[in-house]
């Protein structure tokens, strides 16, 4: 019987012992978790405001990204117009250049055939001159009535003559200078901020400068009211032409 009691104490005892070592062991892991705990907490605190931040910066990336898709828009706009606008000022320079050469070729053909009747009229009076000593009547007669008719052809000539330069510019101002504000394709033509409110006429030639140096020189092609367009002169244009030169009279 003391066998059997001696024994219940030592199983009793080692109980003890075992739920001892089993509470410390609890105790130690709770100690674990709640650190884990806390430290998951503070992760998770991080990670939002990383999440916070990221949310945040992709906004204002989005409204950045619809900002530029609206400034290309508009740029991709004003592109289209300013092409549109150069092909129309190149159509028209190109007319205008018809038109100039047509005028120069028909100028050309006027004053050949103005110094042709000169001649012509100079040989008649030549000849009547040096053969109406021996001349009849009718000679004389037919002579004079050719003469008649060449002086008439003259006048008809002359009043058909464009007008001299310094007539048709007379009222332009002796100073008039202007700045380039669009330069054509292949600097072929340039766009001034001068036009007919400030003297401008059609056929005016200026010339292009940037401080002391000659670029090229250049005519009045198209006057408007507040601008004009200007065509560069074959063989006198640099090619490096831009906004900002300035247009003077030579």
């Amino acid at each position: 019987m003391k066998g059997f009691t001696l024994l219940m104490c030592l199983v009793a005892v080692a109980a003890a012992v075992v739920s001892g070592l089993l509470f410390f062991k609890i105790d130690f892991d709770k100690a674990g978790l709640l650190a884990n705990n806390k430290a998951m907490q503070v992760q998770l605190t991080s990670s939002q405001q990383r999440a916070s931040d990221n949310a945040t910066e992709r906004d204002q990336l989005a409204a950045e990204v619809t900002r530029l898709q609206a400034e290309i828009a508009e740029l991709k706009a004003r592109n289209t117009t300013l092409e549109a606008r150069n092909n129309q000022l190149g159509r028209e320079v190109t007319r205008q250049r018809d038109e100039l050469a047509a005028r120069d070729q028909s100028t050309q053909g006027a004053q050949q055939e103005l110094a042709n009747l000169r001649k012509q009229l100079a040989e008649s009076r030549a000849a009547l001159a040096t053969s109406i000593g021996g001349a009849s009547p009718e000679q004389v007669a037919a002579y004079e009535e050719r003469i008649r008719d060449l002086e008439d052809q003259l006048i008809a000539m002359r009043r058909t003559q464009p007008a001299p330069e310094t007539t048709a510019f007379a009222g332009v101002p002796a100073g008039l200078s202007g700045e380039v504000i669009e330069v054509g394709p292949k600097s072929a033509f340039v766009v001034l901020n001068l036009g007919a409110k400030h003297g401008a006429v059609p056929a005016l030639e200026m010339i292009l400068r940037r401080g002391s140096t000659v670029l090229a020189r250049i005519r009045l092609t198209d006057v408007r009211e507040n601008y004009s367009v200007a065509t560069v002169l074959p063989e006198t244009g640099t090619g490096n032409l831009r906004p900002g030169d300035v247009a003077s009279r030579p």
